[in-house]
């Protein structure tokens, strides 16, 4: 039986190594820019309209060029405005889920910011190990 290690990290996406990269991208509204995360290629999703960012919405993308994860999971948070440590800890595990059923052992998952601090980070972590 594997266990599961646990690390907080603050390094750019581009450095990210593993199997997969997780990413919370949010719904925008009409008048809004498709977001430019991670490189483009998440703005290119939203732009084509294989993602709006609705809650537990997923998108994978496999060997993004620049970086150095395998994946780059893409998940949908759903209205930024409402988006609370519980749906980042739900989102954490639906994800979590989602790749080791593709395969994937060596997970990371980038937190933006606003959603980085001590009520977010422990939600993650502890979605991540309901996940698993």
């Amino acid at each position: 039986m594997r266990t599961m290690e646990t690390r907080l990290l603050s390094v750019p996406l581009e450095q990210v190594d593993g199997d997969a990269l997780v990413v919370v991208a949010f719904e925008v509204e009409d008048a809004e820019p498709a977001p430019d995360l991670a490189g483009g290629w998440i703005g290119d999703l939203y732009t084509a309209g294989e993602f709006r960012g609705k809650s537990l919405e997923t998108a994978l993308l496999h060997r993004p060029t620049g970086l150095k994860a395998a994946r780059l999971l893409v998940i949908g948070g759903g209205k930024r405005a409402k988006f609370a440590p519980a749906d980042l800890r739900r989102l954490a595990g639906a994800a979590l889920r989602f790749l080791k059923a593709k395969g994937a052992r060596t997970i990371s998952m980038a937190l933006e910011p606003g959603f980085a601090g001590p009520d977010h980070v422990p939600a993650a972590a502890e979605g991540a190990l309901l996940g698993d």
